[in-house]
């Protein structure tokens, strides 16, 4: 088991870390919270899972049409011509309130004519209508929901639409009940996809101005339209301000200096002073899925060439990382508030050169003490280090549906998952060995070692739809996950990790994935497996927390 085989490098790990000295001008990973979690991609996306926002405009697509039209800084069409409308979608497939109990509310500023389209009926608001109207669908309805500006006066055009999920109006928070709640039980909320680092659009915000500003008609994403521009600052804050938790927000990659001195300021200054901001540049750069990986590979071959040595990726990402950590050091160190900021360098779990570049270029440039931690994201699952042959020669060809849920057979599927847990941390296995380095590096230098992001990766979207994706849903339902979690955070704690943040909130699980802690906002927390152990576990954390003199 894991935890023989670690327990006496953790031992002497562990007295070298409360050694007086070790963290003397360094973060003490004791002062560190716990646990976070991740927000899904599709929080922000018109068929949110989640519908985290009062005002589901905000998750809306951006207006669209058959015809080009100009757009006001806050993206509504300024004017439209005969014939031409802007059309906008929100929910889905995804649940949402219906029933005539369930009665939404529309407000507007401007004069023109709307329509709200759903499947099975249509409301027509036009210009002589005065705001705000009640509207509500029919109980079970289903599929998206349109709204259309079908004209608009150009001398009082329509502007500043707000439809309210029920129960919430102008006076609301801009966060939902039900995510709050759902985000008051971590310690810290990571805005990744939410803060538009993931799609094609982070290559063009580099000014302040670049950005989406909180005015904006939608936060949302929009796959379809090439559009991820994020959800503001000022929003986040306002979240984790609301419930007393840290922020953890991941900046674009190509971002100006003034554009990192004014965000820094933003946070210092409107950040509850209790609050931390933890700050990470881009997500996963050496990831080839997202746009920093281009444009920071590309830029280190135009280095390679001007400082005629070879530059990789990695090297790029520490040099920028190191500037953002020095700007946003200096803004809070000018007013006392450096204890505020926790600087994040994030490698690839299992494999260490990414970060071995990046903290060497760091290193070079006398710039180790401007990080406060080292990350990384170690998932298990059946991956090539971590018995993917093994777990296919399981269940390939077998059904989930043939076997109940006490049935010995779940057992070996466990025992497989389990030794994928044991390679994550164990030297003798190719990816462990890598994740050994981190721990080395961080026992080095006294830099706490945390996780981004973490889980089960049990999945079929990187391949293996044929064999795996009937049981990825199933295992994750499963009660099994309960105890490999408690396995799988135990072995954590003794590799010496420190604040784990979950991959992700809330995501329906399909044959393609099942990250979601819960499938849907409307999931109780009982019949959610992963979720019901975690606030457990939460649980019996804290208790021993305040047995400890």
């Amino acid at each position: 088991m894991i935890a023989i085989k670690l327990f006496p490098i953790v031992a002497i790990l562990n007295l070298l870390l409360s050694a007086p000295g070790v963290f003397a001008g360094k973060l003490n990973p004791e002062t560190l919270p716990r646990t976070g979690c991740n927000m899904n991609w599709a929080s922000f996306h018109p068929t949110s899972p989640s519908l985290p926002l009062t005002n589901v405009l905000r998750i809306a697509d951006n207006w669209s049409s058959a015809a080009s039209f100009e757009r006001d800084a806050r993206g509504y069409p300024t004017r439209l011509n005969p014939g031409e409308a802007a059309t906008t979608r929100f929910f889905g497939q995804n649940p949402y309130p219906t029933g005539p109990e369930a009665v939404y509310t529309l407000r507007w500023e401007g004069r023109g004519t709307l329509e709200i389209a759903y499947r099975g009926g249509l409301y027509r608001i036009d210009e002589k209508a005065k705001s705000p109207i009640k509207l509500t669908f029919p109980e079970g309805t289903k599929g998206p929901v349109e709204l259309t500006i079908l004209s608009t006066d150009p001398t009082d055009r329509l502007r500043d639409l707000r439809f309210y999920l029920p129960g919430y109006d102008d006076g609301s928070n801009t966060w939902t009940d039900h995510f709050l709640e759902f985000y008051s039980n971590f310690d810290i909320a990571r805005f990744s996809w939410g803060a538009a680092v993931n799609h094609e659009n982070a290559s063009h915000i580099v000014e302040w101005e670049d950005r989406r500003p909180p005015t904006h008609f939608t936060y949302g994403m929009s796959p379809e339209l090439g559009e991820d521009y994020g959800v503001p600052y000022e929003v986040m804050i306002e979240l984790v301000n609301t419930l007393d938790i840290d922020l953890w927000v991941n900046i674009p990659h190509l971002v100006s200096d003034d554009y990192l001195r004014t965000a820094a300021r933003l946070f210092r200054d409107q950040l509850e002073p209790g609050r931390r901001v933890w700050i990470e540049l881009g997500n996963e750069v050496w990831n080839n899925w997202f746009p920093a990986y281009h444009d920071l590979t590309e830029e280190a071959r135009q280095a390679t060439a001007v400082e005629q040595r070879q530059v990789y990726l990695g090297h790029i990402y520490g040099r920028r990382a190191l500037n953002m950590f020095r700007i946003f050091g200096e803004v809070f160190s000018i007013t006392g508030d450096r204890h505020r900021l926790v600087t994040v360098l994030a490698g690839q779990s299992g494999w260490f050169q990414p970060m071995e570049q990046a903290f060497g270029e760091i290193e070079r440039e006398g710039g180790v003490d401007a990080i406060d931690v080292l990350a990384i994201a170690p998932y298990f699952g059946p991956n090539k280090y971590e018995g993917e042959q093994r777990l296919k020669g399981l269940i390939e060809g077998k059904s989930p549906t043939d076997y109940e849920l006490d049935d010995p057979f779940w057992n070996e599927i466990e025992d497989v998952l389990r030794w994928a847990i044991d390679n994550r941390f164990d030297p003798v296995h190719e990816g462990g060995a890598e994740n050994m380095k981190y721990r080395a590096l961080s026992l080095r230098t006294g830099i706490p070692l945390v996780a981004y992001e973490g889980g089960q990766h049990v999945e079929s979207f990187s391949g293996g739809e044929e064999w795996i994706g009937p049981w990825v849903a199933p295992i994750n339902r499963h009660p099994l996950m309960v105890r490999l979690y408690e396995y799988y955070l135990d072995a954590w704690q003794q590799f010496s990790g420190h604040t784990f943040l979950f991959h992700v909130d809330i995501e329906p699980a399909t044959s393609d994935s099942a990250f979601g802690f819960k499938e849907t906002y409307l999931q109780p927390d009982e019949e959610a497996v992963k979720f019901a152990w975690y606030l457990d576990w939460r649980a019996r954390q804290l208790a021993k927390q305040k047995e400890t003199p």
